[in-house]
């Protein structure tokens, strides 16, 4: 008999090294991508929603205070995502300074509206060397109760991150997708 734990341990650990976006240690893009796909194509009758989040003047805050502090709010953005939201939720961090989640059961849209804006709430300053960095974050959301991919989900979300981005900033915009008969 041969002991291999070792060797699981390391694959695991190997496995989740390339599906983690080593900064925030959440899903990169790719495994998100996958993760989403597998959970949409399992799914049958039951809503998700997807939002597509965008820390706002980003490259300001690279520029003033440096780089290491533009990883630092990366990080702490990510985990405030992570506090506010249920265990079920999927995140993955896209590049750059956005990021994605998929809620899977979400109970009705005022509920998704209500989580857009504990997010914005959670994010709205992180301190770095001791100093208070105001930040925002721009939320896109799609609500759907109908089967959509994740290209599709990832597209309305876009729309909806880019209706918010040309009307101010530091909001949600929601896009519902449902069936009509």
């Amino acid at each position: 008999v041969k002991d291999i734990n070792d060797k699981k341990i390391h694959e695991l650990e190997l496995l989740r090294q390339s599906q983690s976006d080593p900064l925030t240690k959440l899903y990169n893009r790719t495994a998100f991508g996958q993760i989403v796909n597998e959970y949409l194509n399992k799914k049958r009758e039951s809503s998700s929603a997807l939002l597509l989040i965008d820390i706002d003047n980003f490259k300001y805050i690279n520029d003033t205070y440096g780089h290491l502090c533009g990883d630092i709010v990366l990080q702490k953005i990510a985990q405030a995502l992570l506090e506010v939201s249920h265990p079920l939720d999927i995140f993955g961090r896209v590049g750059g300074d956005e990021f994605l989640t998929l809620i899977k059961y979400p109970k009705s849209i005022e509920k998704v509206a209500e989580y857009c804006q504990n997010m914005i709430k959670s994010t709205s300053k992180v301190e770095y060397q001791g100093t208070h960095i105001i930040t925002s974050i721009s939320v896109g959301a799609v609500v759907s109760s109908v089967s959509l991919s994740y290209d599709e989900l990832y597209r309305l979300a876009d729309d909806a991150l880019y209706r918010v981005k040309n009307n101010g900033r530091n909001n949600y915009c929601i896009i519902a997708v449902s069936y009509t008969h």
